[in-house]
């Protein structure tokens, strides 16, 4: 993570002097080294993922003041080894943290409050969830694998209604709301990826059950047949490799 110090001017701009000095300004942060979305926190910290050999773990990390050198990040999850982290995302009430969590070759969607910073799993009927992002009202929106594609859904993660809001053709990928409710969204192509935007007023939202999906039927119980032992038998003995043609009655060497 590297912080940065630009001068603007009146519109905001950035005056030349900032321009010409950006690499003189610009340091990284001590004790951030392999983290990756960063995003401001409820509190004015920052929040990261810092992969590791074994995984992923979410920190966040202190702001310091200008010229003094930060404390070190601060782990707030413990996840066992080999689990790997996508897209943190931060409720616009500063309350609430949402991230997905990638253990066992399934995508689960994992919350947490804030501060206290006490974690919980959000049961999905779905094999994997990525790109969660907050709404203006406090629901939630990801990606999951709907009818063999991925698409968006929408979900109240105090246990309310979960809908799918999208039925895309080659898959969606990183929703977000927009101003006046819109859903942005990026749509994959023939020939790429492209920004999608669907109208809060053309939105259909499709509601699905949230229960987790029943367990396949056990198979009937079969008795094995009786085993039975062993035969010994002699192998006539052989000079090489043999073909034989049995052609039956008629001309020798054509079939009957």
């Amino acid at each position: 993570v590297w912080e940065v110090g630009l001068d603007v001017d009146e519109d905001g701009d950035l005056l030349a002097s900032a321009r010409r000095g950006l690499r003189r300004v610009a340091r990284p942060l001590p004790g951030t080294g392999r983290a990756r979305d960063v995003s401001p926190g409820p509190t004015g910290e920052l929040v990261a993922l810092r992969h590791a050999d074994a995984g992923d773990q979410l920190h966040t990390l202190p702001l310091p003041a200008p010229g003094v050198d930060p404390p070190a990040p601060v782990r707030r999850t413990s996840f066992p080894d080999h689990t790997w982290l996508q897209g943190p995302a931060i409720s616009m009430d500063g309350r609430r943290l949402a991230v997905s969590v990638f253990r066992g070759n399934r995508g689960e969607l994992w919350l947490a409050d804030l501060p206290s910073w006490r974690w919980e799993r959000v049961p999905l009927p779905f094999a994997d969830v990525l790109d969660p992002a907050w709404t203006a009202d406090g629901r939630l929106l990801a990606t999951a694998v709907v009818d063999g594609q991925w698409q968006v859904i929408r979900l109240d993660p105090d246990g309310g209604g979960l809908e799918v809001l999208s039925a895309t053709l080659a898959g969606a990928s990183t929703p977000w709301e927009g101003p006046g409710g819109d859903l942005w969204l990026s749509e994959a192509t023939a020939w790429g990826f492209k920004a999608s935007r669907l109208p809060a007023t053309d939105l259909r939202p499709t509601p699905i059950a949230p229960a987790a999906p029943p367990p396949r039927p056990a198979l009937p119980a079969t008795t094995p047949p009786p085993s039975r032992p062993y035969r010994a038998r002699a192998i006539d003995p052989a000079l090489g490799p043999l073909l034989r043609v049995d052609a039956g009655p008629g001309t020798p060497g054509n079939a009957p």
